[in-house]
């Protein structure tokens, strides 16, 4: 192949690239600004659930704030993420208390913020993979950017 054909190819490819990154960096701003004002029909988990029993029902409904007791909110930032108010998204002292623990050879442990929480919930899987934590952290950036 000649030289001045790989480089159109290459454009092409590059291009081609560019285009596929723009799009999923706009869907998701779109789909994470949506959610702000439209309630999810399910998370991702509750999906993954489903696909690995198809006869497990989805059952859920969402209750308006009025009907949740006023110590909730408060239960769940004690329970989940003491710094909530302080934060945006991301506990860095705890993230790096975490990483410094597992390099000194202590199992590793969670480190992640409701925010974070929420991002891995709603829309991806599992797995603890550096992959999706990248992804979370993406997430996590639009919800604290995005919502109230």
């Amino acid at each position: 192949m000649p030289v001045a054909e790989r480089r159109g190819v290459l454009r092409r490819l590059g291009s081609l690239a560019s285009k596929l990154a723009l799009l999923l960096v706009a869907s998701s701003v779109l789909l994470t600004l949506a959610l702000r004002w439209i309630a999810p029909p399910a998370s991702a988990f509750m999906i993954q659930h489903r696909l690995g029993d198809p006869q497990a029902p989805l059952v859920h409904w969402w209750v308006p704030w009025e009907q949740i007791s006023a110590h909730a909110p408060l239960a769940v930032v004690a329970a989940e993420d003491q710094k909530f108010p302080v934060h945006w998204g991301f506990d860095v002292a705890s993230i790096q208390a975490a990483v410094d623990e597992r390099a000194a050879g202590a199992p590793l442990r969670g480190a992640s913020t409701i925010t974070q929480q929420v991002a891995k919930n709603l829309f991806l899987w599992p797995q603890q993979t550096f992959v999706r934590k990248g992804i979370e952290a993406w997430f996590s950036v639009l919800i604290e950017l995005l919502w109230s």
